[in-house]
């Protein structure tokens, strides 16, 4: 198997005010479950067609375990998410472009939202910016483009042991025919980049049809104690 090296790694983010999250419950009833409902901004600005979702925050509400109501946000940025049942829940923005500035790309953009009853809570509100950008070239060792192979952003501020990084993934894009990824909507942070296949798969030369290559870490190491920390920063900093 050839190992590959990742070049060319360019670095671009905006961040601007922290997400605005305000919460006033009415008590009225709203058919048979609570509404949540507030706007999605962008420099103040609404921002159409973002996709509102909820997670349930805890055990023992009706909730639990069921495909839960989400909704759209209208022209001028307002969603409105009806028939929610009893319960604790998530509220996220789903817009890969942007970011709640603070909450990371895995992490809930809300604090939990409680439905008690049929009542309605309103002013649950995002304001998003533009995350960053990692993007590069994946090279073999003949300096030939690695085609079609997944390149994967994960956290470095957790780490799993000497010279190891467990963070989270956040986020991944795959290669084109130019060797060149592109992964955005990345939030302020500390990455490690790598692509190919992980350890248990290396002694394949095909994973799914495809040559597999060594997991390598930017800029050519095989193993992370050699890996570079790429760092995403936001402006001012």
């Amino acid at each position: 198997m050839s190992p590959a090296r990742l070049v060319t790694l360019v670095l671009a983010l905006s961040f601007c005010a922290p997400v605005c999250l305000a919460q006033s419950p009415a008590a009225r009833a709203a058919g048979k479950g609570g509404v949540i409902a507030g706007n999605v901004t962008v420099h103040g600005k609404g921002l159409p067609d973002v996709t509102v979702t909820l997670r349930s925050a805890g055990f023992g509400g009706q909730g639990q375990g069921q495909d839960l109501p989400q909704a759209k946000t209208d022209a001028e940025g307002h969603y409105r998410i009806g028939d929610v049942p009893l319960g604790s829940y998530y509220v996220t923005p789903v817009a890969p472009v942007y970011i709640v500035p603070g909450a990371g790309r895995l992490a809930f953009a809300s604090d939990p939202v409680v439905i008690t009853g049929g009542e309605t809570i309103d002013g649950i509100d995002f304001s998003l910016v533009r995350g960053g950008v990692v993007t590069g070239k994946v090279l073999d060792t003949g300096g030939r483009p690695v085609i079609e192979q997944t390149v994967s952003l994960q956290s470095a501020d957790q780490s799993a042991g000497p010279g190891g990084f467990g963070g989270f993934a956040a986020g991944g894009a795959r290669t084109d025919d130019r060797g060149i990824f592109r992964i955005y909507g990345v939030p302020a942070g500390r990455y490690v980049v790598s692509v190919g296949a992980q350890q248990r798969f290396s002694a394949y030369s095909t994973v799914m049809g495809q040559q597999a290559y060594k997991q390598t870490f930017y800029p050519d190491a095989t193993d992370t104690s050699g890996a570079t920390v790429v760092e995403v920063e936001s402006p001012g900093r």
